[in-house]
């Protein structure tokens, strides 16, 4: 179930080819975001019990979408993480 959730085209608007460019996106982001985001995406892989590098890679989706309509970007790490929950939970069913 876990390679479908990666190979499958994403669920989150984005083109599948764009979806996949959005690896280590938070990397150019500044070091303080950056860890804040990190800490979330760690928090999320072991709450969840699920690869890093699979959250890693949702997170990343979730996080360029919402950055896209976000007007007050302190509340991001919190609208990511209920957003990948709420797709993994639907994804289990």
């Amino acid at each position: 179930m876990k390679l479908r959730l990666l190979r499958s085209k994403p669920k989150l608007g984005l083109p599948y080819s764009s979806a996949l460019t959005t690896i280590h996106q938070i990397a150019s982001l500044p070091l303080q975001e950056q860890s804040k985001h990190r800490l979330c995406i760690q928090r999320l892989a072991e709450d969840l019990q699920s690869p890093l590098s699979e959250i890693t890679l949702l997170y990343e989706r979730v996080l360029i979408r919402l950055k896209a309509q976000a007007t007050i970007q302190d509340y991001l790490p919190i609208l990511a993480s209920k957003k990948i929950k709420t797709l993994l939970k639907a994804a289990r069913r």
